[in-house]
């Protein structure tokens, strides 16, 4: 297959010819998906390369499995493209760009620093900059977005300034029911690596959180994560506030408990 030969490729060469063919392959890849729909129930991604004249169905696992091989023989120049043609996707406003546009290219950015330290790159600041820019009305590029946040939740820990830009997209998450898997996981994430820099910003998880829970919003076992995320969360906060913070998060549930053995 097209997945298995540049494996096999980018192991035996390095040479530049080999490099601007990989990047023109992949940057194609990204400007003409038919995006799937979620990682966790459909099989793949349809890409269309109109100068080869064909179509074929391409299992995002293997197209995540191969952005290692391309990334080690681009390096940062493989994460320059991505975020240069996402640049100008959300900021030319003469591009009018499809949402699978910019989810192909978000998708790329999640894989690579799903598996490989991006932490020196110098073009994550960007797009964490470029992120919030997204329009997540559309629940797959949303879903993504949730993701690719997630994947640079380590980043984030060492750059905690670039919180207050990010956290609201996610927290907006939080509140749909069609983004419960991505948005808890991605808090959860966020939660764990940063929480020692998230006091600022506990009140506002806080809140959402408590409503969303209230509410019913996401199913029991999503429920059980995001209590995890706040337990991350409240362990960092200063002794005398977990009490408080924690009395208010859970008298609600205790109410709906009482309620439930009175009918009984």
């Amino acid at each position: 297959t097209t997945f298995y030969l540049l494996r096999k490729t980018s192991k035996r060469f390095t040479c530049r010819s080999t490099n601007q063919f990989t990047s023109s392959w992949w940057m194609c890849c990204c400007s003409n998906p038919n995006t799937p729909p979620r990682r966790n129930t459909l099989p793949g991604l349809l890409m269309t390369k109109s100068s080869f004249e064909f179509t074929v169905l391409f299992p995002r696992v293997d197209i995540s499995d191969t952005l290692m091989y391309v990334y080690e023989m681009l390096g940062a120049e493989l994460l320059s493209n991505l975020y240069d043609r996402l640049g100008r996707l959300l900021m030319d406003p003469q591009e009018s760009a499809a949402w699978q546009d910019t989810e192909a290219l978000l998708f790329g950015f999640q894989s690579i620093a799903e598996t490989i330290d991006v932490n020196y790159s110098d073009v994550i600041p960007g797009l964490i900059g470029l992120i919030p820019r997204i329009n997540i009305s559309n629940v797959m590029l949303a879903d993504t977005v949730m993701y690719t946040i997630g994947s640079l939740a380590e980043w984030l820990a060492d750059h905690p300034v670039m919180l207050g830009g990010i956290l609201p997209m996610v927290l907006r998450g939080l509140v749909k029911p069609e983004l419960s898997v991505s948005s808890i996981s991605t808090l959860k994430r966020i939660c764990r690596e940063c929480r020692q820099d998230l006091a600022p910003y506990a009140q506002d998880i806080l809140t959402v959180s408590q409503d969303v829970l209230v509410k019913e919003i996401h199913e029991s076992s999503q429920c059980m994560w995001l209590m995890q995320a706040l337990g991350f969360l409240l362990s960092a906060l200063p002794a005398e506030e977990v009490l408080g913070r924690l009395h208010s998060l859970i008298t609600p549930h205790i109410q709906q408990l009482d309620s439930l053995a009175l009918q009984e």
